[in-house]
């Protein structure tokens, strides 16, 4: 569980600027903030062509999400016009739709040139994995909320993040300035990640501390 509580934080402290926490394989690659709506329906779903990633091993148990035997197929109206689900994700660029009912799949589509079989990068899901690695660290022992984060990231200690528990940066108050405007190439969210500034240091806790 130790390896676990170690990525659980570490996600957490990065988890401010997950957008751009990613070294591009190329060094031309524009940032992933900037992309046009084609770059990503085509990027989302090829993101370890762009980036470098990790894998992350499943287990031996996998839970199947077998079809419901019926399937939903909603409509509704909106300014004088009835839509079905097909017409919102056409209409709003929707990659995909799954709607789950006690752990059996009701609805299932995709679009934007998007199969079943396809990844897609998750971006702040990631919160929710986190928040369940972390409950599961807690309650295995291997971690308290009180505990400063520096025990997990030592490579933090002297940065603003010293003195700051894991408390803190879960419920995102640990008071460190951070600028999250998307539309800023200069803002932290733009910059934070995107490049190595200490050799064999994690990019985004280089740029962090």
């Amino acid at each position: 569980m130790k390896t676990l509580t170690m990525a659980a934080l570490a996600a957490l402290a990065l988890s401010a600027g997950a957008a751009g926490a990613q070294v591009a394989l190329k060094p031309d690659t524009p940032s992933i903030l900037a992309w046009s709506p084609a770059q990503q329906a085509s990027g989302y779903r090829d993101i370890e062509d762009i980036y470098k990633v990790r894998t992350i091993k499943r287990g031996k148990h996998v839970h199947p999400l077998p079809s419901a035997g019926r399937t939903l197929d909603p409509t509704f109206a909106y300014q004088g016009k009835t839509w079905t689900v097909d017409d919102y994700m056409k209409a709003y660029d929707v990659s995909g739709v799954l709607v789950l009912k006690d752990g059996k799949v009701l609805l299932e589509r995709y679009g934007l040139g998007r199969k079943p079989t396809d990844r897609w990068t998750s971006f702040s899901v990631a919160k929710s994995v986190t928040s369940t690695l972390v409950g599961a660290a807690i309650a295995d022992g291997k971690l308290k909320l009180a505990d400063p984060v520096t025990k997990y990231i030592p490579e933090l200690r002297g940065s603003g993040y010293e003195g700051t528990s894991v408390r803190d940066l879960i419920t995102m108050s640990s008071g460190v300035k951070w600028n999250e405007d998307y539309t800023d190439p200069n803002s932290d969210v733009a910059q934070a990640g995107t490049k190595v500034l200490e050799p064999g240091v994690d990019p985004m806790v280089s740029y962090l501390r």
